[in-house]
């Protein structure tokens, strides 16, 4: 098989079959990103002893099934909106996704996870009550400069690919927020 062959498979998929390459790529680097976590809180914090197998499935799972599909969906929805790369589009672009999609995909997120784990959802609500403001704040310091490159730099049917590489640090960082266990608020009201 040659590297021009290769080229030209990889391009396919990206052509013909876009929607599932996008989903695909989620699903595999938020597991991806999982694993990095759980090797973190093994080899380095030695917080736990061995390896978390479900857990990476779930992440997994919920990168392919719901971020995935919303990502792919949501980048259409906004270089549909403004197709332009230019500054004053890009802005609008980047705090669009940051206000508008923001903080209904980390609901999300916690919503699958929380579901594939068997929570409730007045436990979800509260998870994700007491995890929102660090992880939006995370969200805004990393996503902004990379959606800044990504509309700006990035082919529109390369961006889910480009931002699924972020997703990388993002998704070991998401892990590491939701496997961790935060004060519920009445708790921090009455301390």
């Amino acid at each position: 098989m040659s590297l021009v062959s290769v080229r030209n498979g990889i391009q396919s998929l990206f052509e013909r079959h876009l929607f599932l390459t996008n989903i695909s790529i989620a699903g595999t680097l938020f597991g991806v990103g999982d694993a990095i976590q759980q090797n973190i809180e093994i080899r380095v914090k030695k917080e736990k002893s061995s390896y978390d197998w479900p857990r990476t499935a779930r992440m997994a799972t919920t990168g392919m099934f719901v971020m995935g599909p919303l990502s792919h969906h949501w980048f259409r929805a906004l270089d549909r909106r403004w197709p332009k790369t230019d500054g004053h589009t890009i802005a609008k672009k980047v705090a669009t996704d940051q206000l508008v999609s923001g903080p209904p995909f980390q609901f999300a997120f916690f919503w699958s996870m929380g579901t594939l784990e068997g929570k409730s959802w007045k436990e979800v609500c509260e998870e994700y009550r007491s995890k929102f403001l660090t992880v939006f704040l995370a969200d805004c310091a990393l996503w902004v400069p990379m959606q800044c490159i990504n509309f700006r730099f990035v082919s529109p049917k390369f961006r889910i690919l480009f931002i699924s590489c972020t997703f990388v640090v993002w998704n070991t960082f998401l892990s590491y927020f939701k496997h961790q266990e935060y004060p519920s608020r009445a708790a921090v009201l009455i301390a």
